[in-house]
């Protein structure tokens, strides 16, 4: 199983995955989700040797290329190093030279505080009593040695000041937070309370900032629109629920990848229930007004309706939300599937035919063929076939490659069917 890709289509397989199904064996619990939303199609996967290590994600990935029955992948992890090995792998698989067109679903992370001055910014400040009230007050938070641009990093009242850390010697480290009363200078902050002893000797300080669920809707946003590429989506919540137990949202992407692959490549799907998970609370703390924020930063979110039904808000990718072909995922899957058709199509012709006038024809009715088997096979009346129509614009032999066909061809695929206008006037 070890960087070896294995398929399972039903529950009663589960096994073939050693060990216990709880979310401490994440591939296992990972694949469950995938098969309740498969509708019996094939659910691949593969285990890595350890998790923390970015070279055995890196050995998997070769074990990615040698396949070609593979179009949604997801990565049980939210470090960024692995992402950005996952979106690397995609974008080159999918090229033109490749043609093993690929997507990644990725899970997003809550932000409820962010840092309002960089925690790569090594700043050690002091504690000293207030001049301006009597007693000992040790309000007064300095920046002695260097300039620490309180104002000009926008420290505002409110903010969290983390100070007096501590070691366990094993190195995780505690601190204590002082609310931020007054900025005085870029070098000096008022506190609302203080420590109970002064601290002379400069130490580590950082600036933190909780956020509200506006604030933290635009930086959740800020996540997804970080990937702009249509080829990711970018999952919320960050965690959800199935039957008392609460869980990492990368296992609510296992289902989605599972139920893009389970429908006809045409069909969108935005309100699509997604089986499995009963709550997602981490939605629901968001109006409707911050979560349309997210969404058109490129958020695939996934909520709960008033019959307690789980479902897709709206199917987008992180591409550019302004271009309907790159922010709706139906498209991507559909041109995707179109582009295998075409790649396996003409595959038997490759090496063992000659660039010939004959051959020429053979590939233009080959097209055709192709072309009209597109728009008829596994249409429904609200879908639709995957091609409503192509145009055959030039093809040639390549000036540069004499072994080479050129052919481009014009589509005109389906949209998934979003909004519905209707003016009554009377």
């Amino acid at each position: 199983m070890l960087n070896a890709i294995t398929g399972i289509s039903n529950v009663s397989e589960l096994d073939t995955i050693p060990g216990a199904l709880t979310p401490d064996n994440p591939l296992k619990w990972g694949v469950y989700f995938a098969l309740a939303n498969n509708n019996n199609r094939t659910v691949y996967f593969t285990a890595v040797a350890d998790p923390n290590d970015v070279d055995a994600w890196t050995d998997m990935m070769e074990v990615l290329t040698t396949r070609d029955d593979l179009f949604n992948l997801v990565p049980l992890t939210r470090d960024a190093a692995v992402l950005t090995m996952y979106q690397a792998h995609v974008n080159n698989s999918s090229s033109a030279s490749e043609g093993l067109w690929r997507t990644a679903w990725f899970n997003l992370q809550a932000v409820p505080e962010v840092a309002v001055i960089p925690t790569t910014t090594s700043l050690l400040a002091v504690f000293e009593d207030d001049p301006e009230t009597s007693g000992s007050q040790y309000t007064i938070f300095r920046v002695p040695a260097a300039n620490s641009e309180f104002e000009a990093n926008g420290v505002v009242p409110g903010d969290i000041v983390r100070a007096l850390y501590t070691s366990d010697g094993f190195g995780d480290y505690t601190y204590s937070e002082f609310v931020v009363e007054e900025v005085q200078s870029e070098n000096q902050l008022r506190l609302a309370t203080g420590p109970s002893a002064p601290q002379s000797v400069p130490a580590k300080i950082e600036v933190w900032r909780n956020l509200n669920a506006s604030q933290e809707a635009v930086a959740i946003g800020a996540q997804a629109g970080a990937f702009g590429n249509r080829r990711i989506k970018a999952v919320w919540p960050d965690k959800i629920d199935a039957a008392g137990t609460t869980m990492e949202g990368y296992f609510l992407c296992c289902a989605l990848a599972a139920e893009s692959s389970s429908i006809l490549p045409q069909q969108g799907m935005t309100n699509l229930e997604v089986n499995g998970f009963s709550a997602v609370p981490n939605t629901k703390r968001f109006n409707k007004a911050q979560l349309d924020t997210m969404a058109e930063a490129g958020v695939w979110i996934v909520a709960q309706n008033q019959k307690g039904q789980i479902y897709n808000r709206h199917a987008l990718t992180t591409g550019d939300y302004s271009d309907i072909n790159a922010r709706e995922e139906s498209v991507v899957r559909n041109v995707d599937s179109i582009s295998y058709r075409f790649k396996d199509y003409f595959a038997p012709y490759i090496g063992v035919t000659n660039v010939t006038p004959s051959m020429k024809d053979i590939i233009l009715g080959g097209l055709k063929k192709l072309i009209r088997t597109l728009q008829t096979e596994r249409t429904t009346p609200q879908l639709g076939g995957q091609l409503i129509e192509a145009t055959i614009e030039r093809f040639f032999i390549s000036e540069i490659f004499k072994d080479r066909y050129v052919v481009y061809i014009s589509l005109q695929v389906p949209y998934a069917l979003n909004n519905i206008e209707i003016h009554l006037v009377v």
